[in-house]
């Protein structure tokens, strides 16, 4: 957990760091801001946002949970259910994401995504119980793409669901946790395939694998090849690709890496 003040005085560029430290805590969420930020730049651009407003929607969607870098990370990634004392704790983050960030003139234009992102459209959302049309439309517009992205990754509380279960569920909560405009754009974006490069994924052509001895992701890239070596963040554990077949990896275990050998979390660009 990082000071406040800290917080109040670090430039732009280390805001975007700290988002990037929230991930490399916990591995389950590997290109969660990358995915959540590209879902919400081309749903925005589907509800017909002007272009300047399309970009901006790349910066709130990397910022939307800087607020987590103020919980303690026992309960950030704890495997287990949150007791209702730690939930209040999370529930804080859209708060203290604000906070963090109204102090940078630069991030003026995602206050608003930041802080209510977790609002409900029926009003059963959080920090304020806003419904409808209270909640600004940015706010809504990633209420969606946040929710469909934490359901169909793997947590360290329980496993991935299906993009189709994940499907049902936006539309089963349309109108009730969700705008149900926005909620219908975004399940047509999925129907025309026009988000699976982003589903599944840490970054452009870096599908998300599961390691085979501890449940955590993998990345795996595009560009490897038989006999390439992929390791694990989490536990250390080296892979060779010992065959690709349409797209899919199968892995060899050859041994654990050292320190220098485990690569980096991944962050939006």
């Amino acid at each position: 957990m990082i000071e406040a003040e800290t917080l109040k005085t670090a430039s732009a560029p280390s805001l975007l760091e700290m988002a990037r430290m929230i991930e490399a805590k916990d591995p389950y969420t590997a290109g969660h801001t990358w995915r959540v930020a590209n879902y919400g730049q081309i749903l925005a651009a589907a509800l017909d946002y002007p272009p300047e407003k399309v970009e901006v929607m790349l910066l709130a969607g990397t910022l939307h949970d800087v607020g987590k870098v103020m919980i303690p990370d026992e309960i950030l990634t704890k495997p287990g259910r949150l007791t209702k004392e730690e939930f209040e704790i999370v529930k804080k983050h859209p708060q203290d994401g604000f906070d963090i960030l109204k102090e940078h003139e630069e991030c003026e234009a995602v206050l608003e995504v930041v802080l209510k992102h977790h609002e409900a459209y029926d009003g059963k959302g959080y920090p304020f119980g806003l419904m409808g049309e209270q909640i600004p439309h940015e706010a809504r517009l990633f209420a969606v793409v946040d929710a469909f992205d934490a359901m169909t990754t793997t947590r360290c509380y329980r496993p991935a669901m299906s993009i189709d279960n994940a499907v049902y569920e936006i539309w089963r909560n349309r109108g009730r946790q969700f705008d149900p405009r926005i909620a219908d754009s975004f399940l047509g974006l999925i129907r025309e395939g026009l988000l699976d490069h982003i589903a599944g994924h840490a970054d452009y052509g870096v599908k998300i694998g599961r390691c085979p001895t501890c449940g955590p992701v993998l990345e795996l890239h595009n560009a490897h090849h038989l006999d390439d070596i992929v390791v694990c963040r989490v536990c250390r554990s080296r892979f060779e690709i010992s065959d690709i077949l349409d797209g899919e990896f199968r892995l060899k275990y050859v041994g654990q890496a050292t320190q220098e050998q485990v690569p980096a979390a991944r962050f939006a660009s």
